[in-house]
């Protein structure tokens, strides 16, 4: 998650030529509706966001994984 579409859009292409399946959002709320649905191996986020910080939701992604468990 990144809130510069253009770091998001490089990033995605990067990730993907290599294989990679990659889901990428620019909002909080977004990212954690898909952390619900899905499973992911590896989570990026920008930490300074203008609707929440990377930290924010990190916290928010721990709490699902470890209710989850």
């Amino acid at each position: 998650m990144d809130d510069f579409r253009t770091n998001l859009t490089y990033l995605k292409h990067l990730l993907e030529q290599d294989g990679h399946d990659v889901s990428a959002c620019q909002q909080a709320d977004v990212a954690m509706e898909m952390v619900a649905r899905s499973e992911f191996d590896l989570i990026l986020l920008d930490i300074v966001m203008p609707e929440a910080d990377g930290f924010k939701v990190c916290a928010c992604v721990r709490q699902s994984v470890l209710n989850a468990m």
